[in-house]
């Protein structure tokens, strides 16, 4: 199976999502923050990251940035977990990032294993475009509706 990342600073919700991935039969590492995150990600080959965007002293942006810096880190899969509501203009940022899908929490299971079984399967960077299309889109519907107010 799969060598996940997840990065998480809530430890409950960490143990959480790393028992689905573990049932599941994935390899899984934990970080709790930004810092550590980016360690792991420098020095160890992962098949996709599970971020949070609320983390101690580095957002999840901010890995996301320095992240693609890094050796490889522009092709690593990338699924935010994220209490932040992707619906409020964030889900741009993200797909301009290259993330491949936002789960809020709270969660169920089957969330997390769907969303890991997506972007582990298909043609990455089909959909990353797709998805930044359609955030493009809505960034524009957006910027409209604001000028016509």
């Amino acid at each position: 199976m799969a060598r996940i990342l997840i990065v998480e600073d809530d430890p409950p919700v960490r143990a959480l999502i790393r028992a689905i991935l573990s049932l599941g039969g994935h390899s899984v590492t934990s970080a709790e923050t930004g810092e550590e995150a980016l360690t792991h990600i420098g020095s160890n080959p992962f098949d996709l990251v599970l971020l949070d965007l609320m983390l101690p002293e580095m957002s999840g942006y901010e890995v996301l940035e320095k992240m693609n810096d890094l050796p490889g880190g522009n092709d690593l899969k990338v699924v935010v977990v994220s209490a932040l509501d992707e619906e409020d203009g964030r889900g741009v940022h993200e797909a301009m990032l290259g993330v491949l899908d936002h789960i809020t929490k709270p969660f169920g299971s089957r969330e997390i294993e769907d969303a890991v079984h997506d972007a582990l399967a298909g043609d990455v960077e089909e959909r990353r475009a797709r998805r930044r299309r359609t955030a493009e889109i809505y960034r524009d519907t957006f910027e409209v509706s604001k000028a016509l107010r």
